[in-house]
C-alpha cells in the first residue's frame, strides 16, 4: 500500500515529496522507496509532470490525485511495471502501548 504523490515515505503529501522526485531525476538521488508513489500522474513512469502535479496541487489548486490518492494507504489500481516496496508511512507505532496499526483502504 501507498499514499499517491507520497515520493519520500513520510505518511504526507508536501514540497519535499516534489522536491524527492526532481532530485532522483535530475540530481542522481537514490530511486523513490516506492515509484507507484512517485508516480503522481498515475501514467505508468515517474518525470518531471509528477513533481510538477505535486507543486500544482500544494501552491495552484487543490487537484485530486488518482487512487488511493495522498490521505490514505491503498494498493495501485492501474497497471503499470513501477514497483513498490511496503512504505514505512503505511503503518503507526506506539512503542509505549506495544501496538502496531496498520493503514488500510
Amino acid at each position: 500500500p501507498f499514499r499517491r504523490g507520497d515520493a519520500n515515505a513520510d505518511a504526507r503529501l508536501d514540497l519535499s515529496d516534489a522536491i524527492r522526485i526532481f532530485s532522483y531525476l535530475f540530481l542522481g538521488a537514490a530511486e523513490p522507496p516506492c515509484l507507484s508513489a512517485a508516480d503522481s500522474t498515475d501514467d505508468g513512469r515517474v518525470d518531471v509532470s509528477d513533481g510538477i502535479l505535486i507543486l500544482n496541487k500544494l501552491f495552484v489548486a487543490s487537484v485530486p490525485l488518482s487512487a488511493p490518492g495522498s490521505r490514505a494507504c491503498g494498493e495501485d489500481p492501474t497497471r503499470d511495471v513501477l514497483t513498490c516496496a511496503p512504505q514505512p508511512s503505511s503503518q503507526i507505532t506506539l512503542p509505549a502501548y506495544g501496538w502496531t496499526i496498520l493503514e488500510t483502504p
